[in-house]
């Protein structure tokens, strides 16, 4: 089997165009989309860059950080 050679950064591209028209037709049907992330650990290098992207990327943004022995995350918090 050989192997395929892909352009990262064209199928990056196509997705983050997708997402974008996605948002779009979302804020045009009146829903705000937001960013939510989940955060297992105390890696304060973890939280800085998930702080930075969230800022870049939108206005709503909800972490939930987990204990390092987090094993499965719930909805509840449980």
């Amino acid at each position: 089997m050989t192997g395929q050679k892909i352009d990262g950064v064209a199928v990056a591209n196509s997705v983050k165009d997708l997402v974008r028209a996605s948002v779009a037709e979302l804020k045009n049907d009146g829903v705000e989309p937001c960013l939510a992330t989940v955060l297992i650990g105390d890696d304060p290098a973890s939280s800085s860059y998930v702080h930075k992207q969230a800022k870049r990327l939108c206005r709503r943004w909800h972490c939930h950080k987990r204990p390092q022995a987090a094993t499965r995350v719930h909805p509840d918090g449980a």
